[in-house]
């Protein structure tokens, strides 16, 4: 997924901040992609980057895409 790319490379040059975690966890919601959106916010919370309301609508918004998917 292009967006858990270029996050990556975004933290080889600085610290990502939540504005871009919330950019890769709506794309994550996008594309159905919870787990990854997952992963993001627990990675947001091992690195310490604030969290907002944002983080966490965006991933249980994927978590209920996909649910809604599977039924």
């Amino acid at each position: 997924m292009v967006a858990l790319e270029l996050l990556n490379e975004c933290m080889t040059w600085t610290m990502p901040h939540t504005i871009s975690y919330n950019a890769a966890i709506t794309a994550c919601e996008n594309s159905g992609e919870w787990q990854h959106a997952l992963a993001l916010l627990h990675t947001m919370c091992d690195e310490s980057v604030c969290l907002n309301a944002t983080c966490y609508t965006d991933s249980i918004c994927a978590c209920d895409m996909a649910t809604c998917v599977g039924s």
